[in-house]
């Protein structure tokens, strides 16, 4: 054979489609044990109280089994030759993979054409089995009855105690888990080299078992009172009441906090209610938050000192300055978004409770001349503290170049370049922001009636959704400018679904449509940074249809993005696909059925 300009070798390029068939199955071992008690007992004449207490135990256990290809064999096949009778045959002094395969017996992988041999695919394929096991222990005891009355009704309480215990394990079984550490002694977390030194028996880096648990203590107490109600005859108080409650929680991992609302209704007529709240909520870490191990990969990611991102971000100025006490240039040219490198991920056990401050004001219309018309409109107005999120390399960079904080700010400890300035490791987990802000307005309206002459019990229904978002901005630390999420990709400042339904006993048919607004590309970067910086808004229509046998047999057929809508242009990966995934899937037949015994 005759190579051009000396070379002996070529690339080759295939879906692997004939290699793996990327099926996996997975078996779920679920057990739930629940065992209550309950009585009821008059503490005054009129006044009957109950008491409750139960236990609850569960545990959920998942076995998968995923078809890998094995790179050890899979290297192993590809190296073929000839032996003296002129058969193909794998070379001679091959080792195969620790991990066994379905086949121990080495056979030769042709990757020209769809021509792979079962032999060989049975060769480089090991069957992965990673299993989790989920466990929750859930003891309760409570009390609840009236106090007293008022003139719309009861004065109700409920006071009560609980204890939870959550735990998980994941083990990723052997092939995931990978090689050994070749040298022990300068283990992943010993040397300060925060990679992973194991191998890989697969394409991927090497995954970690992850366990962890934690439980809870929390007392409680609730208190509705009706002030006033309909049976009062109250002019312009058709009705009057509170509801009340608050909980302590001890976590054991993120320490106590205490979670109460306070909420009312207000009814001049029937037809109108006005409802408002005022709600303090707490979220724990989840385990995978908290103790997920540290797992390596190669991560691409933005760097804000390069020149062209240098005037961009929340506070361009902040940003230039930190960049420059960096020691990096002012026409610095960043490679990380063009070429991969190192990165890691892992848990943070260090996470605190988030806490919000939530107020929502609104109000239900369901008035008497149009029976099956109701409507209803709320304000929300959200702020959110210590919000737990995943950051991503990206996220990471801009925390720590864009606080006002550098270089002390826990980001840039995460982040290391090298001589000559690039990003050579970054590192991301599970942190708590400074604070996240959400306002907004969201409404309803639903209208249902009866279509005898469409068929008999038959009945239509009609429903509109909309979302206004007003403000959605991230404060990574405190004292750095918010980032701004409103009004781009993902989050539209205008929302809305639009559905109606026929339906009888034997057939149903929808149809819906999605309407997404405009929407920036990306915000907190200069007007003229991109030459498309908006998108335009879109509406993709989705229609399902079921027809019911005798109560026993459904079938289901439904079209998403039934006209075939295209995605705006442009639109950015990541909140882009995800946002106008429908469009980029295209028309979509789904096709279901169901036996009832």
């Amino acid at each position: 054979m005759r190579w051009w300009g000396g070379q002996n070798y070529f690339y080759l390029g295939r879906a692997n489609t004939d290699l793996s068939p990327g099926v996996s199955t997975a078996k779920t071992e679920l057990a739930r044990g629940v065992i209550g008690l309950d009585g009821n007992f008059t503490v005054l004449p009129g006044r009957e109280w109950r008491f409750e207490a139960s236990f609850n135990y569960g545990r959920s256990k998942t076995t998968s089994r995923n078809p890998e290809v094995n790179q050890i064999n899979f290297l192993n096949a590809l190296n073929a030759t000839r032996d003296a009778s002129g058969n193909i045959v794998c070379a001679p002094g091959y080792t195969n993979s620790p991990a066994a395969t379905i086949s121990s017996t080495c056979a030769p992988l042709n990757l020209f054409g769809q021509q792979i041999s079962s032999a060989a695919r049975d060769y480089v394929t090991t069957i992965a089995t990673p299993s989790s096991v989920n466990e929750q222990y859930d003891g309760i005891v409570s009390i609840s009855g009236p106090l007293f009355k008022l003139p719309g009704g009861d004065v109700a309480f409920a006071l009560g105690y609980e204890h939870r215990q959550e735990s998980s394990r994941f083990n990723p079984g052997t092939f995931y888990f990978g090689s050994p550490d070749p040298d022990p002694t300068r283990d992943s977390n010993g040397d300060g080299d925060p990679t992973n030194d194991r191998g890989s028996y697969g394409r991927s880096t090497p995954i970690d078992p992850v366990s962890g648990k934690f439980n809870t203590d929390e007392i409680f107490g609730e208190l509705n009172a009706s002030i006033i109600s309909a049976e009062n005859d109250v002019p312009f108080i058709h009705e009057l009441s509170i509801q009340t409650a608050g909980r302590y929680v001890w976590n054991s991992l993120a320490g106590g906090d205490p979670t109460y609302t306070l909420g009312g209704r207000y009814a001049p007529i029937r037809d109108l209610t006005f409802r408002g709240a005022y709600t303090r909520a707490i979220r724990a870490p989840a385990i995978t938050e908290a103790f997920n191990p540290t797992s390596t990969s190669f991560v691409f990611a933005v760097d804000v000192c390069d020149q062209d991102q240098r005037g961009n971000g929340p506070a361009p100025a902040t940003r230039a300055a930190n960049c420059t006490a960096a020691g990096l240039p002012a026409n610095f040219t960043a490679l990380s978004s063009q070429r991969s490198f190192p990165g890691y991920v892992f848990g943070n056990p260090n996470l605190r409770n988030e806490k919000s401050d939530s107020y929502t004001v609104g109000a239900i219309l369901t008035p008497r001349f149009l029976p099956g018309l109701s409507a209803t409109v709320d304000y929300v107005d959200i702020t959110l503290k210590d919000a737990i999120s995943q950051f991503s390399t990206d996220q990471v960079v801009a925390a720590c170049y864009d606080s006002t904080s550098y270089p002390t700010n826990p980001f840039c400890s995460l982040i290391t370049r090298d001589g000559t300035g690039q990003l050579s490791l970054v590192g991301t987990s599970y942190f708590n922001s400074a604070q996240l802000r959400y306002k907004g307005i969201l409404a309803d309206i639903a209208y249902r009636f009866r279509t005898p002459w469409l068929g008999a019990e038959s009945g239509m229904s009609a429903s509109v959704s909309y979302q206004y978002l007003d403000t959605l901005t991230t404060q990574v630390t405190a004292g750095d400018e918010p980032t701004i999420t409103d009004n781009s990709i993902g989050y539209s400042r205008h929302k809305g679904v639009a559905t109606v339904t026929y339906d009888n006993p034997s057939f149903s048919y929808q149809i819906q449509a999605a309407y997404v607004g405009s929407a920036n590309i990306a915000n907190n970067i200069p007007a003229n940074y991109y030459p498309f910086n908006r998108v335009n808004p879109v509406v993709f229509v989705n229609t399902a249809a079921t027809l019911r046998v005798a109560q026993q047999f459904n079938l289901r057929l439904s079209v998403d993005n039934l006209f075939d809508q295209a995605p705006p242009y442009p639109y950015p990966a990541s909140g882009g696909t995800t946002t106008y995934f429908r469009g980029i899937l295209g028309r979509y037949f789904r096709v279901g059925a169901a036996v009832h015994f």
